[in-house]
């Protein structure tokens, strides 16, 4: 599937449902259910490159220099291409 926006968890309810299904990984910031990392339509739970991507420029659109910082060290982590 192409473009983080078809993948993304958009209502509270997908938010949630993903919180359960796949824990507090599913989110750089989980308190709050904000800057989800994983796809809300997944059989497994793991981190989406994409998601990573768009996560790392929302944090930095609105100054989480800490949430930016550690989407960029997911994405090393996890070999997405844009990390390097």
């Amino acid at each position: 599937m192409r473009g983080w926006r078809k993948q993304a968890p958009k209502t509270l309810q997908q938010r949630r449902r993903l919180l359960k299904k796949c824990g507090r990984e599913a989110f750089l910031k989980p308190d709050t259910l904000a800057f989800p990392i994983m796809a809300a339509r997944t059989r497994t739970c793991s981190v989406s490159c994409k998601g990573l991507l768009a996560a790392k420029a929302r944090a930095g659109q609105f100054g989480h220099r800490r949430l930016e910082a550690k989407a960029q060290r997911l994405g090393e982590r996890h070999g997405c291409g844009w990390a390097r």
